[in-house]
């Protein structure tokens, strides 16, 4: 199977973040996020079996905050960040996003293409049982940044902020439906990014701060291996930008 997705604006916030060391040397942050998408064009190809879009499909995310305080701490949709200062206010941060994504259920969109060589063109319900498109397991953003810190901002040691810019690897699991045939994918390594974040931080004590982070990027994901027996290919592209 391939599809190719077009999706927008993200939004992301971190929370409950702690300096690791006194030496300034290292930091680490693990907070939650939330998203919102533009409507995406999904291509799905399979041989000659079919191949088709669904045009202008409305997405959403999964953030599943109930979780926040319970032991399963990866099911919501939570971000870490880990810096090593390499120079100065230099560092190499790994940056990690564990976000969501879902087509609405319901919806009206218009599918066009072929399937088994007959042409397709109608507007279709997205009901479960027959299709369905979500990463509920996560699009999962592996990224290494440069970052650069800039601290005692409006004259206070109490705030900074950081410029950040990188590239990395999707790890993602698709879980599809397409008339009424289940695929769930295995995780694996699916495609690319690249991106810049700012993050503000407000430091209420020497080790402890609060952080507010934007991300603008661009994810191309070229490839999703389907389980069971069938084997596929996937193409996503998000163009879009955090706040």
């Amino acid at each position: 199977m391939k599809a190719n997705t077009r999706s927008g604006l993200l939004i992301f916030l971190l929370l409950s973040v702690l300096e690791l060391r006194g030496s300034d040397r290292f930091y680490f942050q693990w907070g939650w996020n939330k998203e919102t998408y533009s409507k995406s064009t999904i291509h799905f190809t399979n041989g000659d079996e079919y191949d088709l879009y669904w045009e202008k499909a409305k997405a959403h995310d999964k953030p599943d905050f109930n979780y926040i305080l319970s032991p399963q701490i990866t099911i919501p949709q939570f971000s870490f960040r880990l810096g090593v200062r390499i120079k100065d206010k230099w560092f190499v941060e790994l940056n990690h996003d564990h976000a969501k994504y879902v087509v609405e259920r319901n919806q009206i969109v218009r599918m066009y293409g072929t399937r088994n060589g007959q042409m397709v063109d109608e507007n279709v319900e997205l009901r479960w049982s027959e299709f369905n498109f979500e990463h509920t397991n996560g699009a999962n953003f592996w990224m290494l940044m440069a970052a650069r810190e800039f601290d005692s901002l409006f004259a206070s040691p109490n705030f900074g902020a950081f410029a950040k810019a990188g590239g990395g690897l999707l790890y993602p699991r698709t879980d599809v439906t397409l008339f009424g045939k289940r695929f769930n994918n295995n995780f694996h390594i699916a495609g690319y990014l690249v991106g810049v974040e700012g993050s503000f931080r407000y430091y209420p004590f020497r080790h402890f701060y609060l952080d507010l982070s934007g991300k603008t990027g661009y994810a191309k994901l070229y490839q999703r291996l389907n389980g069971g027996r069938r084997k596929g290919a996937t193409l996503l592209r998000f163009p879009g930008r955090d706040l």
